[in-house]
């Protein structure tokens, strides 16, 4: 089923993802002393990560502030005077990030995963205390865990549900919302290297940061390259699904500016659809009529997904479908494309080998 969760009314134990949160109780107040984060209609600047002429990376001076948007669309100044020792993560590439910039012994609390972690991390990822699924998790269980310093997705952070920065602020707890989970940041694999860079400016850990984003800008623009060279090609359209179930399906949606829609488009592609569904049908699947498949897969899922892409290429009914036609099905877990992960280029580049397959 489609992993956006809408929001709701708030009740005392909502979730995360379902429900946003509610208010909590003063006596949580004040437990980062030194780390301060407002509310900000005015722009401000991300400070870029300085390096010397040796292209050796500098220490933060602090304090460093970051314009971000909360899930209501609205600006803040997420302003740091010292590196947070404490940090709470409510998505897996949040916690991804910060073990791979070597803060992993900063993380006292995370989310079940929708996927297991990258082998190289997942032992350290293992010893991360789980605070709940994301589809159950409570504000209230997050502010116990003490955090200096939440990171996640914008749109945990509303107005409507009073857990904007500034209402976290009131507890003492910073907020650093992923630039590339915002329509109003930069959702695309640009952003998340620029979320990287300033995750490592406020642990001051830049060296790490910049050896890193390096890697994944020199990907980046090789993925523009090969782009390029196909830029007079005729326009092909991809569909996302997911949970594929006794002959029927979900797609995944939102804005055509959420981060698996700019991918799609940065690779020179057209989705086939952004709205988002469950219980669609292969009648359906044949009027998308897409070129390329990505199959999204998850955890919750795993029974079903291990069998969906030869159930796709083996149905009579689908055979006309370019994608089934031509077995343009590119299966990619969701914490890798849909999450904000710096996986996400790995996902960039399995489906450009689908779109541009070399000879």
């Amino acid at each position: 089923m489609n992993e956006r969760i809408s929001d709701g009314s708030s009740c005392k134990f909502k979730s995360l993802y379902e429900k946003e949160f509610l208010s909590i109780a003063a006596g949580f107040a004040a437990t980062a002393a030194g780390l301060g984060l407002t509310a900000c209609n005015n722009a401000t600047s991300s400070p870029s990560t300085p390096a010397t002429e040796e292209k050796k990376s500098a220490n933060t001076s602090y304090p460093v502030s970051f314009k971000l948007y909360d899930g209501d669309g609205n600006e803040f100044e997420a302003k740091f005077d010292k590196a947070p020792e404490s940090v709470v993560t409510l998505t897996d590439s949040a916690a991804e990030i910060l073990l791979r910039l070597g803060l992993g012994s900063k993380i006292i609390g995370t989310i079940k995963p929708d996927a297991p972690m990258p082998s190289d991390i997942a032992d350290e990822y293992a010893k991360i205390k789980q605070l709940g699924d994301k589809k159950s998790l409570s504000r209230e269980v997050v502010v116990a865990a003490n955090p200096n310093l939440i990171v996640g997705r914008s749109r945990l952070f509303t107005s409507k549900d009073q857990t904007t920065p500034k209402d976290y602020a009131d507890l003492g707890i910073s907020v650093y919302t992923q630039l590339a989970s915002s329509e109003q940041g930069d959702p695309t694999l640009a952003g998340i290297i620029s979320d990287i860079k300033n995750l490592g400016s406020i642990f001051d850990v830049q060296s790490n940061a910049d050896t890193y984003t390096a890697d994944l800008q020199k990907r980046l623009d090789a993925i523009n390259e090969r782009v390029k060279a196909h830029e007079k090609d005729a326009k092909k359209t991809v569909l996302v699904m997911t949970n594929l179930k006794d002959g029927t399906f979900g797609l995944f949606g939102g804005s055509e500016k959420s981060l698996e829609f700019t991918i799609i488009d940065q690779l020179g592609a057209t989705p086939a659809t952004t709205q988002s569904a469950n219980g669609l049908t292969y009648e359906n699947l044949i009027k998308f009529n897409p070129d390329v498949i990505i199959y999204v897969t998850a955890e919750r899922n795993k029974a079903t997904d291990a069998a969906a892409k030869d159930t796709l290429l083996g149905e009579s009914s689908l055979q006309n479908v370019p994608a089934i036609a031509n077995k343009s099905i590119v299966e990619i877990p969701y914490s890798e494309y849909i999450d904000y992960s710096p996986r996400a280029f790995d996902s960039a580049e399995k489906i450009l080998e689908v779109l541009y397959p070399q000879k």
